[in-house]
Parts: C-alpha cells; sequence; structure tokens
C-alpha cells in the first residue's frame, strides 16, 4: 500500500527541467573569416535562457503558493495523462488567489480518488456525510497556507495539520501550528488524505539524512 502511494503521486509530481546547453562561447566550427564587425559589439547582455527564452516574470505576478507541502502535487492536476497540461493547470493554481474558489472542484475531485485508497470511502479527515462530500475540505486546503497560533509557545507544536484539525473541532489540542523541519509531511499529507489519520500511510521514507537543529535556522549538518 505504501508503495502504491508513494508511486501515485511521485510519478504525478516530478518535473525534470535542464538549462540549455548551447553556449555561444564555446562554438569552435565557427568561421574564423566571418567578418571581424561582428567581434566589436560591446553588447554584453547574456541571453535569457529557459525554454523558449520567456522573459522573467515581474515581481507583480504570483508565481507560486508557499503554503502547506503536497497539496498541489497531491491534488491538482496529479492525474493529468500529459505532462505539459499537469504543468499548467499547476501554474494557473499557483498564480490563482487564496481567495478563489476556482480550484475547489478539481480538488474535491482528487480528494474522492485518495479517499478510496484504502477501499473504505468517507473515512477522510474532515468528510462530510451529512453535507458537502469532499467539498468542505477542498475549501479548506484550497486556502492553502500554513497558520501559527501566536499565543502557544514552540514547545507546544507536536503535529504537522494539528491546529488546522484543531480549529475543525477533529482532535483536541494540535499544537502551535505551521510545521517543524522534522515533522514527516508527506507521511501526514497521505494520512490524512487516505484515511483522517495523522501517521497510517507514507512514501517509506523514515527520516532526514541528517538531523536538523532545533533552532532558527534549523539547519542540518552538510
Amino acid at each position: 500500500m505504501r508503495t502504491f502511494i508513494a508511486t501515485l503521486l511521485v510519478a504525478g509530481s516530478l518535473g525534470l527541467t535542464a538549462c540549455n546547453d548551447d553556449d555561444p562561447d564555446t562554438d569552435t566550427d565557427a568561421d574564423t573569416d566571418a567578418d571581424t564587425d561582428a567581434d566589436t559589439d560591446t553588447d554584453t547582455d547574456p541571453e535569457p535562457r529557459g525554454a523558449d527564452n520567456m522573459p522573467m516574470p515581474t515581481s507583480a505576478n504570483q508565481i507560486d503558493r508557499a503554503g502547506r507541502p503536497a497539496i498541489s502535487s497531491a491534488l491538482v492536476g496529479t492525474f493529468e495523462a500529459d505532462p505539459n497540461d499537469r504543468g499548467m493547470v499547476r501554474d494557473e493554481y499557483n498564480e490563482t488567489g487564496l481567495a478563489s474558489a476556482s480550484f475547489n472542484a478539481e480538488i474535491a475531485a482528487n480528494l474522492a480518488i485518495f479517499d478510496a485508497v484504502d477501499t473504505v470511502c468517507g473515512n477522510q479527515l474532515a468528510y462530510d456525510t451529512a453535507d458537502s462530500g469532499y467539498g468542505f475540505l477542498a475549501t479548506v486546503l484550497n486556502d492553502d497556507q500554513l497558520y501559527i497560533h501566536a499565543d502557544r509557545a514552540a514547545d507546544t507544536c507536536v503535529q504537522y495539520l494539528g491546529l488546522e484539525a484543531e480549529v475543525l473541532g477533529l482532535v483536541p489540542n494540535g499544537g502551535c501550528g505551521g510545521r517543524a523541519p522534522d515533522y514527516d509531511i508527506i507521511e501526514t499529507s497521505y494520512s490524512v488524505l487516505v484515511n483522517g489519520s495523522f501517521a497510517d500511510f507514507d512514501d517509506g521514507v523514515a527520516g532526514n539524512d541528517k538531523p536538523h537543529s532545533s533552532s532558527f535556522p534549523y539547519l542540518a549538518a552538510p
């Protein structure tokens, strides 16, 4: 079961890119008898690199949601067969404001797929059997940002997504919110989506290669 979950998400979420290998300064086949006037060109600005030499985005455009890990890869465009289509859907999601409900239906449809992984429908976290089904959790997750409790000390941090679950009335004490470097984010995310637990399903990764410091900036050894 764990292998299935890992394959399901990793295959749909990996997007590999590479730098442009064409470097004009390393072309040794150029005609050495070419017009030497070209050598007098004083414009030394490098050519833009990337797919089709697309310009860099302006600072006024939102290009990402730095919110809860795994939400977009698990619930947005996950089952698009064409990787280009999947990328376009996620780009649109990342550019969309948090107040927009335009991706609620997309997220709800994928929530239904994850809920069926353990063959028991309706046991997903916050599933509403009486009213909106997957719509309620879809609305919560579409608000893709981390929350912290300003009045709770750091030593009360106990669980990723714990504060959200507490606010929803699903657990009595969810801790301080946010995330710590040693939280198993993927295990928690899979478990919440499959059967409403915090730790029943994971990707088979036991932990970080190196332990993180417990104080800011929480760095790990190289």
